[in-house]
């Protein structure tokens, strides 16, 4: 990758192998299982991993973390980052990559970000097409079984929903007897009836 000349506590974007993704979720089994803790990409894996020891306690401490917490974290992902490269057998574990100036960018950081760029799949515009041959939805309609009216720009992949009338909308994985829905995203949706305007549900069950 080149000689380090700067490195930032901050990425806002980055992909993973399907190697190191593997790494991470055994290192972290015990929390996952137990959904108990909490860890952010950028305090809590590329810091670490790129930061001197000294550096990163100091960081983390403007945090609120104590020194001790952050030391043994430190420690931990140092070890992680032994083990993997040496069973991985590669000779770095971070890279960048320059993505150029005339690319897409597309951000969920953000609620507001979240709603816009998803709802971006429902417009007609070439960034708009772009997403949705990025993210194959050749068929917007993909795996579903609608009984309602649903206008031609909206998303909908695996969904049953019996009756109702959805616009400007993109809906995954959905189970609904009557949605109306404009302007909204859902995703992991089960309920009797749904009535949402430029909303956000979410692994949302509803029997009453």
């Amino acid at each position: 990758f080149g000689k380090i000349k700067e490195v930032g506590p901050s990425l806002g974007s980055f992909s993973l192998s399907a190697a190191l993704l593997f790494a991470l979720l055994e290192e972290y089994g015990a929390e996952i299982a137990k959904k108990e803790a909490k860890f952010d990409s950028d305090p809590h894996f590329w810091m670490p991993m790129t930061l001197s020891e000294e550096s990163y306690v100091s960081v983390m401490g403007t945090k609120g973390v104590s020194k001790k917490e952050a030391t043994a974290h430190f420690a931990r992902m140092a070890a992680f980052k032994d083990k993997f490269t040496s069973e991985a057998k590669c000779k770095g574990m971070l890279g960048c990559i320059n993505a150029g100036t005339n690319c897409y960018w597309w951000d969920y950081g953000q609620l507001k970000l979240y709603q816009k760029n998803n709802l971006l799949v429902t417009k007609e515009s070439a960034e708009a097409e772009a997403l949705r041959k990025f993210l194959g939805m050749a068929d917007r309609r993909a795996g579903s079984t609608v009984a309602a009216e649903a206008d031609a720009a909206s998303v909908m992949l695996s969904c049953n929903v019996k009756a109702g009338s959805v616009k400007d909308s993109m809906c995954t994985r959905v189970s609904v007897n009557s949605l109306s829905a404009e302007g909204s995203i859902l995703v992991n949706v089960v309920a009797k009836k749904v009535v949402a305007k430029n909303c956000v549900l979410y692994n949302v069950v509803d029997d009453s």
